[in-house]
């Protein structure tokens, strides 16, 4: 732990959060997070594991609230709030005291995610702003939430049916909400992602921990995050021999493996968008399970790991909700939620 970190909340600790690149990475509210934990615990490593735990059964809660309110249907927001609570692929994100960047910004994608629903409901100032606020606050803590306003703009076709992707009944051409407006909104959002990924960048490289092409070549780092999206698929339903660190292949990776998982998320993507449609949430979800791995993926490669099970703390989300909704029928009883495509 950072030495700084140990003296506790102070007005040099505070500063330093918000101006240095410790440890090749940028996440002040994640250092602050740590700082208040030392006041108030001392050294004491239990009560610092306890918050971590605190803080991922506070986003369990969020989850199931974010989905009840946006699709009334209980026992199906239960279900993927029960998943992202238990599954094992989350234990390092919890278990791990200095991994609290995953917890704590995974509260605050929660809280942003049910606050867009709320602005979704009724479009105003206020409740945008709020919006913006809570995401900075997430990106403050970990920098892996820039793809969250594509999870929102997907939340705009399902659940929240801002935009309706449905087959027109009257011969018109389009039934498509106001992709104008729905759009603009995302720009602010998207602003602060991309200041935050550049931010990182630098943070990154400037503490060495960048991967260069010589050392990495490219062509090695697509096919590693071509298998690495299926591997992380496939421990999502079994959840076997996991482990803290999974360091590349020593020798060159086998074509067919990479032409195989290559394959797999060919054929299921056009499984879902030939469903999107009927099956919108087969859509959102494997797209948000997608969308939420690129950061990580490792095109640009961060440290010598070529996957982490950590990686799939949010991610994991869309793969639940996949299971949740076609589990049970695909329904979702929001028709007493209104929400408003401008």
């Amino acid at each position: 732990m950072n030495s700084y970190v140990q003296q506790g909340l102070t007005l040099d600790g505070l500063r330093r959060a918000f101006s240095t690149f410790t440890r090749a990475n940028w996440h002040p509210l994640t250092w602050l997070s740590h700082m208040l934990d030392v006041s108030l615990f001392g050294m004491d490593a239990g009560w610092h594991h306890l918050v971590n735990v605190f803080l991922h059964s506070f986003s369990t809660a969020l989850l199931f609230v974010d989905f009840y309110s946006m699709t009334g249907a209980l026992w199906k927001s239960a279900f993927i709030a029960a998943l992202f609570r238990t599954h094992p692929l989350h234990v390092e994100s919890i278990a791990w005291v200095a991994e609290r960047k995953d917890v704590l910004s995974g509260f605050f994608f929660m809280l942003t995610l049910l606050a867009y629903a709320q602005y979704a409901r009724l479009p105003n100032l206020w409740r945008y702003l709020v919006v913006l606020v809570l995401f900075a606050l997430g990106l403050m803590a970990k920098p892996m939430l820039v793809t969250e306003p594509f999870v929102l703009l997907m939340s705009d076709v399902w659940p929240l049916q801002r935009i309706v992707l449905a087959k027109p009944t009257d011969g018109s051409k389009s039934l498509l909400a106001p992709w104008g407006r729905i759009l603009l909104e995302k720009a602010p959002l998207v602003g602060l992602s991309m200041v935050s990924s550049i931010i990182t960048y630098i943070a990154q490289q400037q503490g060495g921990a960048v991967s260069t092409f010589e050392a990495l070549p490219f062509t090695t780092r697509v096919a590693n995050a071509i298998i690495s999206f299926v591997t992380y698929l496939w421990k999502m339903f079994w959840p076997s021999s996991l482990a803290v660190y999974y360091p590349y292949p020593e020798s060159t990776m086998l074509w067919w493996k990479v032409a195989g998982a290559a394959l797999v998320l060919l054929t299921l993507s056009y499984i879902v968008l030939r469903q999107s449609r009927q099956r919108p949430f087969l859509a959102v979800g494997w797209f948000w399970y997608l969308i939420m791995l690129i950061p990580v993926i490792g095109l640009i490669q961060v440290g010598g790991q070529a996957m982490a099970d950590r990686y799939t703390y949010l991610p994991s989300i869309g793969l639940f909700i996949m299971i949740a909704w076609s589990a049970g029928g695909g329904g979702a009883d929001n028709r007493n939620l209104p929400y408003k495509g401008a």
